[in-house]
């Protein structure tokens, strides 16, 4: 039986979907400070997604997390929850892998 888990995609504009530009990716569970402001540590890497990657037994988890990101990150704007294992995990990391 394969259980579904959860990602948090950040973004850091409001109206683009998966830009390279504005977004930072797949969050990996970690902040760091720099200067007195707070970022998340993200990756767009399949390998690291699936090593480090934070993945949330419920999609509530998920939001809960992600909406305390919004209010501790300045310069991160909107998120996405994504389902994993999907389609949408597998064509946002293809597109983004370095």
């Amino acid at each position: 039986m394969n259980e579904k888990k959860y990602l948090i995609y950040l973004k850091s504009q409001d109206d683009y979907e998966h830009e390279s530009d504005n977004c930072y990716g797949f969050y990996l569970g970690k902040t760091y400070q720099k200067n007195y402001e707070v970022f998340p540590i993200c990756s767009n890497n399949e390998y690291e997604i699936l090593t480090t990657g934070k993945f949330y037994k419920t999609e509530n988890l998920a939001r809960r997390s992600a909406e305390t990101l919004l209010l501790k990150c300045d310069y991160v704007l909107s998120y996405e929850i994504i389902e994993f294992p999907s389609e949408k995990f597998t064509q946002s990391t293809s597109v983004f892998s370095r």
